[in-house]
């Protein structure tokens, strides 16, 4: 776990989404909402708690038990699918 994806994502940014529980997430930034699936919405969240990506890739393996590895992965292609949305 000491190499993980880096955040392309501005931080300031999804502290300003609106995110409900049911995983709906509206951007106010861009006037723009989308639907997120549980994981989607348990990072989000964390994210905006500012937890580091080494404490959440940690709770990612605790949590759904996959690999460290697999874990930088799913990381990996949540912050690539969240950069072609969230500016």
């Amino acid at each position: 776990m000491n190499t993980h994806p880096t955040h392309p994502v501005n931080v300031d940014t999804i502290k300003h989404l609106a995110i409900s529980d049911s995983g709906f997430v509206f951007d106010p930034t861009i006037g723009k909402s989308y639907t997120v699936n549980e994981s989607a919405l348990w990072i989000l969240k964390r994210l905006q708690q500012d937890q580091s990506l080494d404490t959440i890739e940690q709770h990612i393996v605790e949590e759904f038990d996959i690999t460290a590895e697999q874990a930088e992965r799913d990381l990996g292609e949540f912050f690539e699918q969240l950069n072609r949305y969230i500016h």
